[in-house]
C-alpha cells in the first residue's frame, strides 16, 4: 500500500500542472469508480448472493487496479498517461473508504 501511495503521489507530483488541464478526465474517472460500485452491487443482487457479499462485490469492482494502470501507462505512454491511473487512485480510495464507513455504521 504504501509503495502504491509512493507511486501516484510521483505521478500526481510530476504532473502537477497538467491535473486539472482536462476536467473531462477527472469527470471520467469519477464516474467510472461510482458506476464500478454501483454495477458491483447490483450484478451480486440479481445473482441472489447475500448483502455482505454485495458489499464486498461492489468494494472489489469499484476499487480496480490503478496501481498496475499506472506502472502500464509509464512503460508503454508518456508520463501524462499516468495521469488517468493517478486520479483513479486517488479516487477509488475515497469513495472506497466512504462507502465502508456508511455500510459499517448500517451494519
Amino acid at each position: 500500500m504504501s509503495a502504491n501511495a509512493w507511486i501516484i503521489g510521483t505521478i500526481v507530483g510530476l504532473n502537477y500542472d497538467k491535473l486539472f488541464i482536462t476536467p473531462i478526465v477527472i469527470i471520467a474517472v469519477i464516474v467510472h469508480n461510482c458506476l464500478g460500485l454501483i454495477l458491483g452491487y447490483m450484478g451480486a443482487f440479481v445473482t441472489g448472493k447475500s448483502t455482505a457479499i454485495c458489499r464486498t462485490m461492489s468494494i472489489e469492482v469499484g476499487m480496480q487496479n490503478s496501481g498496475l494502470a499506472v506502472a502500464l501507462a509509464i512503460a508503454h505512454f508518456e508520463p501524462a498517461a499516468a495521469i488517468p491511473g493517478a486520479i483513479f487512485s486517488i479516487c477509488h480510495n475515497l469513495t472506497g473508504s466512504l462507502i465502508a464507513a456508511i455500510w459499517r455504521k448500517k451494519s
